[in-house]
């Protein structure tokens, strides 16, 4: 492909900028000069490199260039049109009318650069079928909804479940069962990081597949897509439990408010998983480095997979770890520093063989996500809720929705590890899991997806509960109807776009 890159704009009316020149004279002059399509190698062969901070150029993808910057050029034009409209008095229907038409515009030119997101379509053809339905439906009149467009970057900040996932500097992630934290605007990553040989360590019996423990990786965003490396947060070989022979898995951080420390809690294990303990470290900044504090058994009871949550509305922490040969699941209360267990805990999940526990909250509702016990292969999903930790938890089933019948059975080939609370968007989540690759583990790959809880319908208790439940009275964790309803959605890509959307249509009259 011959790529012209010769073009240069000196325009004293457009003050270098593309997008400032007149519609009329960027059509004439320069539209047909311009490739429809560039690829990242050809765009480094040409340039070199850029100075967009925001920006990455991928070697490997194709870049759309004549469409999207036909869109930057007119939608900077609607843009100051809308602007003009907006200073003078909006008391004609015809004014609100070509906002809307503006807006309308503004988003099919996004959509056609491919930087929508499928949930903005649908919420814009919403509003536009509206629009039309009312006008159409009492002629004369005017609707009392003009227009929608969607805003945001949603093709540059796509999410690919199970896909090979880089950091800024171009290589794999190395965030293996970790979880996130939100601090002072700034998204923390921390996860096991395997960027080690896969080997069994003994030749006789079963063995899992394992890595030397090299440490606690952490990634820096302000995103939450585009994910910067800031080291180990936590370094292996620095302790016995954390010598390279050792099993560290799972590692999950909480910002203590009251000590203004960071505290990460970890599973620490023997290469025959026989230890069975929870690690502790802590540190002064996000991006570590942590101290290691030793390892224990809560209250004496073997702990292997777990997850830590500090409950925000009330300052309180919990650890709930699976035990007694992953039969059982325990839940601690933690001490005010969050390093230590108190006396108070609970046995949950007797018989069910749960583990990967991961625990959010909405509302008053405490809710965890878990998976069976299969090893390294997929299982099914189950969501629990509670009105406190401390005491029963009861079956919602498996939320999973959005693939094949097969993928929502398996959890979309993955396992659980956090569920994280999407700041100011309340009953939005992002379910994060695993898919794990037993051969080479250090290319596991993450499957982070939507998740969305919202309040049950306000149904008749007949129309909700079984024949078999009005026969059964006494509560059980089948048979108790939950409060809340939670959907985790399979895309084979998503923005944040789609979060917010559907957000939005959530909290709509």
């Amino acid at each position: 492909m011959s790529v012209d890159v010769s073009i240069a704009v000196v325009n004293a009316a457009g003050d270098g900028y593309l997008a400032n020149i007149p519609a009329g004279e960027f059509g004439q002059l320069y539209e047909d000069r311009l490739p429809s399509c560039l690829s990242g190698v050809e765009f480094m062969q040409a340039y070199g490199e850029h100075y967009d901070q925001e920006t990455q150029v991928s070697s490997g993808d194709d870049y759309q260039v004549a469409m999207c910057t036909r869109h930057a050029v007119l939608d900077h034009h609607r843009a100051q049109a809308f602007q003009q409209l907006l200073q003078g008095p909006l008391t004609l229907p015809d004014q609100l009318l070509n906002l809307g038409e503006l807006l309308f515009q503004s988003h099919a030119s996004l959509q056609q650069c491919g930087l929508t997101s499928p949930s903005a379509d649908q919420l814009v053809g919403i509003v536009g079928l509206v629009q039309k339905q009312a006008m159409s439906q009492k002629p004369g009149e005017f609707p009392k909804i003009y227009g929608a467009a969607s805003v945001g970057h949603a093709g540059s900040v796509d999410f690919h479940p199970g896909k090979a996932w880089t950091d800024t500097d171009g290589a794999l992630i190395q965030a293996h069962g970790g979880g996130v934290i939100h601090y002072e605007g700034v998204y923390y990553w921390y996860g096991e990081n395997k960027a080690g040989t896969t080997y069994e360590a003994y030749s006789l019996g079963y063995s899992p597949p394992r890595v030397d423990v090299i440490g606690v990786s952490v990634y820096s965003s302000k995103d939450f897509v585009h994910w910067t490396y800031q080291g180990l947060a936590l370094k292996g070989g620095t302790h016995p439990d954390i010598d390279p022979s050792m099993v560290l898995e799972r590692p999950k951080v909480m910002h203590n408010p009251r000590t203004g420390k960071f505290v990460m809690w970890m599973h620490i294990d023997s290469a025959d998983y026989e230890l069975a303990r929870l690690g502790v470290a802590v540190g002064d900044s996000p991006q570590g480095p942590f101290r290691y504090q030793g390892s224990f058994r809560p209250h004496g009871q073997q702990s292997r997979d777990f997850t830590v949550f500090a409950d925000e509305q009330t300052g309180l922490a919990y650890v709930a770890y699976s035990s007694e040969g992953n039969r059982v699941m325990h839940i601690s209360a933690l001490t005010p520093d969050y390093t230590r267990v108190t006396r108070t805990y609970t046995k949950i999940f007797s018989g069910r063989g749960r583990e990967a526990p991961a625990m959010f909250k909405h509302g008053d509702v405490f809710l965890m996500a878990t998976s069976g016990c299969s090893g390294w292969e997929p299982n099914k999903l189950e969501v629990f809720w509670s009105r406190d930790p401390l005491e029963e938890w009861y079956s919602m089933g498996n939320p999973c929705k959005g693939g094949s019948d097969l993928e929502n059975e398996l959890t979309f080939f993955s396992q659980p590890t956090f569920v994280l609370a999407m700041p100011g968007l309340p009953g939005t989540f992002v379910f994060m899991a695993d898919q794990w690759e037993p051969e080479d583990l250090s290319s596991s790959r993450y499957v982070w997806l939507p998740m969305w809880v919202k309040e049950a319908p306000k149904i008749g208790l007949d129309n909700k509960q079984t024949s078999w439940q009005r026969l059964n009275p006494f509560p059980t964790a089948e048979t108790v109807i939950p409060p809340l309803e939670v959907e985790v959605r399979w895309f084979e890509a998503w923005s944040m776009n789609d979060l917010t959307a559907n957000y939005t249509a959530a909290v709509a009259p």
